[in-house]
């Protein structure tokens, strides 16, 4: 068993719950495209550019 995890954190940049989890699956997708048990908190930003 695998596991690939994205992680946010509340800021006062999120004005939504919807913005936060926006954020996290954005980080999830880089997890899943660098690899097996990954967890990202920051993408790098051709994920970000692609997901987004």
């Amino acid at each position: 068993m695998t596991a690939s995890i994205g992680v946010a954190t509340r800021t006062e940049g999120h004005r939504t719950q919807g913005e936060l989890l926006r954020e996290a699956d954005i980080h999830l997708y880089a997890a899943k495209e660098g690899g097996r048990n990954r967890v990202v908190a920051r993408p790098p930003r051709a994920v970000a550019d692609r997901v987004a």
